[in-house]
């Protein structure tokens, strides 16, 4: 029994060494090595190509092949593939998997037969993209022969004429990309899908925590503000990020003409010990700013005072304490500038450091910074003012969509919404006839004061940024 076992074991190993049982790469393909195989690596498997053949074949391991000569890239490929005069023949692909698909370019000779020249090819100027089955998905034609391709983070980039050109998906495709990110509430077959990966995509919308996207809930003010100065940056070449606020953004130092000084944050308590008047040493004191002399309320004291602010160098007016309750209490150090343009500008740079620690802090810093306070977009600049939490309506986020967009191609002519006011009926009717909305019924009513779901404005971004959906 034991010289038994000791042979089967034997046998079992020697078996273990023979080699040819598992298959062996075949870099000749289907074909002989006398057809001249030109072998690719993807990146995700293998292509062989011939010159003395038309065909191609694909293979995970270089055993195993697959015939693609049904593709119709291969058809056309395979025109001319042999010229039986001077071996001017040429045939030649590079074919890169980024991941999602395939991109490739083609070098060849054109064929004689159709003008009698010798050339080269249409399909030189193309970069081609191909799903996981080698079928055409999308292209994207230059003005000369493609030389070399590659792929990195997301960005393609093809060689013409020496120079490397970089392009986005949006550029050859109507469809998004399959989403990398995965929301737990966002399924897969519904009719807003689409536009959520599209959005993520383009860096125009993001989840809200915890695997979610909360595709029903209503889009509030603070939430249409970012999406609008995303889609401006998008829409004028930038990456959709927001301005970071500079370091020490909201510090004062606030200096009496008596030579006393306090140095903080707005919205922040303080020692005021040095400028209060005796017997409110104890209230409750914090800064904040006057819009004019009504403000004041009871006030007391008031001594001229310079205001030196992380956004300006400094600016001049009246300081006072005053009581806004008139109970005794409640006490604040107001500050009053003397320029009435001063006011404004310090009234609008107070708020936007009051809130440096919100969420959306950096939304309302940026409105300023890339100077959308101004008439051409007041729908922004009306966000910019808006509280958290209040809900935002659809007359809102179409004006900023249209003040971030601006000047719309026209798909549908005759398209026109009902509902709408006239002061907001020109950048609506252009939203309409750009196919970005359709209305809430059969009629086209706008239905500008409902609110609108993070769905719903998924699907009007991905439209502006895809026009072909």
């Amino acid at each position: 029994m034991k010289r038994f076992l000791c042979v089967i074991l034997a046998f079992i190993i020697t078996m273990g060494c023979v080699p040819g049982l598992a298959a062996e790469p075949d870099w000749n393909g289907p074909l002989s090595a006398d057809a001249s195989p030109t072998v690719l690596d993807t990146g995700r498997g293998y292509l062989v190509y011939y010159w003395y053949s038309s065909a191609i074949y694909y293979s995970e391991d270089g055993a195993t092949w697959t015939d693609l000569s049904d593709r119709s890239w291969v058809k056309e490929a395979a025109l001319y593939t042999v010229l039986t005069t001077a071996g001017h023949g040429h045939r030649e692909f590079e074919v890169l998997w980024t991941g999602t698909e395939y991109m490739m370019r083609q070098s060849l000779l054109d064929d004689p037969r159709a003008n009698g020249v010798l050339g080269d090819s249409p399909r030189n100027s193309v970069v081609t993209f191909l799903d996981e089955d080698f079928q055409v998905i999308g292209e994207q034609s230059f003005d000369g022969p493609v030389t070399a391709i590659r792929y990195a983070e997301g960005t393609y980039y093809a060689t013409v004429g020496g120079v490397e050109a970089a392009f986005s998906r949006r550029d050859w495709s109507d469809e998004p990309p399959k989403s990398s990110v995965v929301f737990s509430d966002v399924p897969a077959d519904s009719w807003y899908a689409p536009y959520v990966d599209v959005c993520v995509e383009e860096g125009l919308m993001e989840g809200t925590g915890r695997g979610l996207f909360e595709p029903e809930r209503a889009l509030t003010d603070l939430e249409c503000l970012v999406l609008a100065l995303r889609l401006y940056d998008i829409q004028r070449g930038g990456d959709g990020a927001l301005e970071a606020l500079p370091e020490g953004w909201g510090q004062l130092t606030l200096t009496t003409a008596d030579g006393k000084q306090i140095t903080g944050r707005f919205g922040e308590k303080f020692d005021y010990s040095s400028l209060i008047r005796d017997g409110n040493a104890d209230a409750n004191l914090y800064f904040t700013l006057a819009d004019s002399e009504l403000d004041w309320g009871k006030s007391v004291g008031g001594k001229s005072a310079t205001l030196a602010y992380s956004a300006k160098d400094s600016c001049t007016g009246t300081v006072r304490f005053w009581d806004p309750d008139n109970d005794g209490k409640n006490w604040a150090l107001s500050f009053l500038p003397d320029d009435p343009e001063e006011r404004t500008a310090i009234r609008d740079l107070y708020r936007e450091s009051l809130f440096h620690s919100t969420w959306w802090h950096s939304a309302v810093y940026t409105a300023r910074v890339w100077g959308l306070y101004g008439s051409g977009t007041p729908q922004i600049a009306s966000l910019a003012q808006s509280t958290e939490g209040s809900f935002t309506f659809r007359r809102s986020f179409a004006l900023a969509i249209s003040e971030a967009v601006g000047e719309l191609e026209v798909t549908n002519p005759t398209a026109a919404p009902t509902g709408v006011s006239e002061p907001d009926r020109p950048a609506i009717t252009a939203l309409y006839q750009a196919g970005i909305l359709t209305g809430v019924d059969a009629s086209g009513d706008f239905a500008p004061y409902n609110t609108l779901t993070r769905a719903e404005a998924a699907a009007m971004l991905a439209r502006v940024v895809r026009p072909r959906l």
